[in-house]
């Protein structure tokens, strides 16, 4: 497993482990491309049939073996249904295109046969593992996706597509869409009813990340900065304008509306490190304790200020001494610093961190 999932993916095991009644939660692997499992991801090492397995026996998951389908064959016969469906959207070809690379395109044939074969599991739990392209969803698959869940809407036989009973991921490397995806099932499946409606809300706030942001909005984002001469590296100096523009193309009431939420889901959003290649989104009923405000309720207040992290490039200088430095706020930075501390407690320790939390991406 990745670094950024592991929370959700120990998360997963510690909750798996502690069922009494069931032991194990149980898993089929759905592959888009089975002859193409052998291939390496981008930014790994390891072919991503072994980063699946990984990251499902990391999610406390227990692998049923290959073949069979959903609840019935097609004479109609009882077969053994996992408690979840893993679905992934893999990549055919090497090298993986990232996905600003893919192209705009009609959903491959073979998306059909996919999305035909995970309806028939009626009684499962289904995790779109979405890695055809890496640091960013595949805006195909998505749509194909958000159409079969419009279409369980008129449904009432317990569709795999129904808002809230499925979950995805399509971000950052293949480990870290694995895992994710893999997490969320566990946790849907386990919990069940109790997790519908936040379900939907991880799932759009998933979509509205991995897909309008990083394969769609991002790139316009990119454009606008270079057309102004500015840095994605460094958006302190046009932040609120910046969240503004994104924040028009994120907030979208189709996929509330297909996913059975309000309208706005979305309250606001920033970019935790000023750069364009992270995104920080708001839901409009989101409780976050380690906010120093409430976050905005509606469309217009989310575009008419920004993000507490936009103070970065307005707050007053001040100058500190201290024998010790740590920069930057990470899981590891915090440990350095309370090392340091519990090591020479007569010594002063400084930790600096440009945004309003401390622990990185965890």
């Amino acid at each position: 497993p990745g670094a950024d999932e592991g929370g959700l993916s120990l998360l997963a095991k510690l909750v798996v482990s502690s069922l009494s009644a069931r032991p194990t939660v149980t898993v089929k692997i759905l592959w888009r491309v089975p002859n193409a499992t052998s291939l390496v991801p981008n930014y790994e090492s390891q072919r991503v049939e072994e980063t699946v397995r990984n990251q499902l026996d990391a999610a406390g998951l227990e692998l049923m073996p290959p073949g069979g389908g959903g609840d019935r064959d097609d004479a109609g016969e009882s077969r053994s249904t996992p408690d979840i469906l893993f679905v992934v959207n893999n990549f055919a070809a090497s090298p993986q295109l990232e996905s600003s690379q893919q192209p705009s395109e009609s959903p491959p044939s073979d998306y059909a046969s996919l999305f035909s074969t995970a309806a028939t599991y009626t009684g499962s739990y289904v995790a779109f593992a979405d890695v055809r392209y890496s640091n960013g969803g595949d805006t195909a698959f998505v749509g194909y996706l958000l159409d079969r869940v419009n279409a369980s809407s008129s449904s009432s036989d317990g569709s795999v597509f129904s808002p809230g009973r499925f979950s995805y991921a399509g971000w950052n490397t293949d480990a870290n869409t694995l895992g994710t995806a893999a997490a969320n099932a566990v946790l849907r499946c386990v919990f069940r009813h109790h997790t519908n409606e936040e379900n939907k809300r991880f799932t759009l706030l998933r979509i509205t990340e991995d897909v309008l942001y990083q394969s769609r909005a991002r790139g316009a984002l990119v454009s606008k900065i270079e057309a102004e001469g500015g840095d994605v590296n460094n958006l302190v100096p046009q932040l609120a304008a910046d969240e503004a523009f994104v924040f028009a193309r994120l907030n979208s009431p189709v996929l509330a509306a297909t996913l059975d939420l309000p309208f706005p889901a979305l309250a606001s959003v920033y970019f935790p490190w000023n750069r364009t290649f992270e995104i920080g989104l708001r839901t409009v009923d989101q409780k976050d304790v380690l906010e120093r405000r409430e976050p905005e309720t509606t469309a217009s207040a989310a575009l008419a200020k920004p993000h507490d992290g936009a103070a970065v490039g307005s707050t007053t200088n001040t100058t500190s001494s201290c024998d010790v430095l740590v920069v930057g706020g990470s899981t590891a930075a915090l440990a350095a610093a309370l090392s340091a501390a519990d090591a020479a407690p007569s010594i002063s320790v400084c930790l600096t961190e440009p945004t309003d939390w401390l622990g990185g991406q965890l």
